[in-house]
């Protein structure tokens, strides 16, 4: 049955929601809907859920930071007994690589809180660190300004305020301020990653090198293990 589950949100993901469902389903899904991933029908398609999101999510997230790493296959979207979000990284054979977003339990009757952990996890998505790896600053202050951005572009009302954890609200600022004293920071993570392949794992000189005259502190800060 759990195998069933995974095609079928794996399906859906890839090949279950025309363009034209894109276009005609309204904002008003987005709050209507009995369930974050059942989809009822729409003229030409499917209403939103989960799993279409994670699609548009992917693809706001790829034009600003570049294509994600194609060795992982993106099995879906799950919720999880967990406190925390997470990218799931459940077996790898052949050479082939699968990970599962799990969302919480308590964002599953709350869609604001379910698109905020999903657009988190799918920076997370990129370039996946793998089980075990820690992200850094960096990259966790990035998956935050972006959850914001995504809400923010869906006409989803959110504040700084909702950013919960001082520890994200604290990596959501130096990222914040990196945008601020750097306007190209969405090409220079697309060099980033081009060059060393993920956020993580990246030395004080490395972004000094890539954020001129990034002081060494912020530097440090953003390199620490998350």
């Amino acid at each position: 049955m759990r195998s069933v589950y995974y095609f079928v949100i794996f399906h859906a993901l890839c090949f279950g929601l025309s363009t034209a469902a894109f276009a005609e389903s309204s904002q008003t899904n987005l709050h209507t809907q009995q369930h974050p991933l059942l989809a009822s029908p729409i003229k030409n398609g499917f209403t939103w859920t989960l799993t279409s999101r994670l699609g548009q999510s992917l693809k706001l997230a790829e034009e600003k930071y570049g294509k994600r790493d194609p060795k992982w296959t993106i099995l879906g979207v799950e919720f999880a007994k967990r406190k925390q979000p997470a990218i799931w990284y459940p077996f790898s054979q052949e050479g082939k690589h699968y990970i599962i977003v799990q969302l919480t339990p308590d964002s599953l009757d709350n869609h604001k809180q379910a698109l905020f952990q999903l657009a988190h996890e799918t920076i997370h998505l990129l370039s996946p660190a793998g089980g075990g790896h820690p992200t850094n600053v960096f990259e966790e202050g990035l998956a935050v300004y972006f959850s914001v951005l995504f809400l923010q572009q869906e006409g989803i009302d959110i504040k700084t305020d909702y950013i919960t954890g001082a520890n994200y609200r604290q990596a959501y600022e130096l990222v914040k301020e990196l945008y601020r004293a750097y306007p190209q920071t969405d090409k220079i993570i697309q060099q980033i990653r081009e060059e060393k392949g993920k956020l993580s794992g990246l030395s004080v000189a490395d972004l000094q090198h890539y954020f001129p005259n990034l002081d060494e502190d912020s530097a440090i800060l953003l390199i620490t293990p998350f």
